[in-house]
């Protein structure tokens, strides 16, 4: 953002407060300084070169989540993540979120060895080791980015509907891969042949909310390989993917169609193989970047499903991307009220759509029964038999 835009925006806020009742951190932290008001006024004395302590202004606008409720309900329309983000970019950053942001995001080769040695930690009990990286260890296989579907061909037997890109995302491709395959079997099951164009990088989501330079160069070579394709239709199965590449794509004199991938099933009337199914529950987290409701209405049409209510639903889990790196504690107090409304509801499952939602609710609920799953992943064994094993 330019130094005179960000001063526009700076200007529009009245100091009226109402994001405070919105955000995940002031509810925790009962300090202005970690309010987004406290940020917005933060960033306004950086941009003027007014602190004389750029190290608390650090630490202060280091405590958000980027969820963008504040902007969501700012009454005067201030983006108040942008603002944040932005100031973000004039301060330097600890060590462990830099080499994530830009040595391990933006190289393919990188992340695999990462995703290895996270899944060989597990085999030999290192469990601390993937504590200290804040995640969870489910198994790793490569989900290969290539010219041609992961499926290269559409069943015999079924008609075929036309071809699909799919934007994965790099959690899908290297930390949970369930997703990924359940996303590319059910569009081949229903006559979609799905490609994952070459050289994909990460959406930059993560290094746009950090304010890290590296954001430009990430989705500027997305959206020259994006260009490059014939269908006009880019699929997701993450939500914040979603968002950046309708921000990078947004412009474009031939704009793709951005659309997650359970709105793309839900307005196509897939259907549900039609086996008998053993009752279960399901609860659903509604991750802060989903926009609509199409997750909750594909998990409608589970056979054998109940959709439990949970009473914080839409509630911050605290992942936040980066955020349970930087501050690990106030994330854990974040998702603490979330666990224990998950586990009232009585669920055997429970369902999001965002990949680091995933992970930290795997944290939260590692000692219960409750699987964590995509509604992709549920989707997909449906379609060959039940969808959930009690156990």
């Amino acid at each position: 953002m330019h130094t005179r835009q960000l001063k526009q925006y700076l200007n529009k806020c009245v100091r009226c407060g109402q994001c405070r009742s919105v955000c995940p951190v002031f509810e925790v932290i009962k300090e202005e300084g970690a309010a987004p008001r406290g940020k917005v006024f933060i960033s306004s004395m950086l941009l003027d070169g007014k602190l004389s302590h750029p190290g608390e202004a650090e630490r202060h606008l280091s405590l958000c989540l980027q969820c963008r409720r504040c902007s969501d309900q700012c009454p005067s329309g201030v983006p108040v993540h942008r603002i944040i983000s932005s100031a973000r970019i004039k301060l330097s950053r600890p060590l462990k979120q830099s080499i994530l942001l830009d040595f391990i995001l933006p190289s393919a080769s990188i992340k695999q060895k990462a995703a290895q040695l996270l899944k060989t930690a597990g085999k030999w009990g290192l469990t601390d080791l993937a504590n200290k990286a804040r995640m969870p260890l489910p198994g790793t296989k490569k989900t290969p980015h290539s010219k041609v579907s992961l499926a290269d061909t559409i069943p015999s037997g079924i008609t075929s509907k036309g071809t699909v890109a799919y934007f994965p995302g790099c959690a899908a491709t290297y930390i949970l891969p369930g997703i990924a395959r359940a996303c590319v079997n059910i569009l081949s099951d229903h006559g979609w042949k799905v490609v994952i164009p070459q050289g994909l990088s990460c959406c930059g989501f993560p290094h746009t909310a950090a304010g890290s330079h590296k954001a430009k160069e990430l989705r500027q070579k997305n959206q020259e390989i994006i260009s490059t394709i014939s269908t006009d239709t880019i699929l997701t199965s993450c939500p914040s993917c979603n968002l950046a590449l309708k921000e990078t794509l947004a412009g474009q004199a031939s704009p793709k169609d951005v659309v997650d991938i359970t709105e793309f099933l839900v307005e196509n009337n897939m259907e549900f193989n039609k086996k008998s199914q053993p009752n279960f529950k399901i609860a659903y987290h509604r991750p802060c970047h989903e926009l609509t409701n199409y997750p909750r209405r594909l998990l409608e049409k589970l056979p054998g499903a109940t959709i439990v209510p949970s009473k914080l639903e839409s509630a911050c889990c605290g992942g936040g991307g980066t955020f349970v790196l930087q501050h690990p504690s106030l994330s854990a107090s974040i998702l603490k009220p979330k666990i224990e409304a998950i586990k009232e509801t009585g669920a055997d499952i429970l369902a999001t759509t965002c990949p680091v939602c995933t992970m930290q609710l795997m944290r939260g609920l590692k000692d219960s029964h409750v699987k964590v799953l995509h509604p992709l992943e549920l989707r997909a064994k449906a379609l060959t038999g039940p969808p959930y094993e009690k156990t």
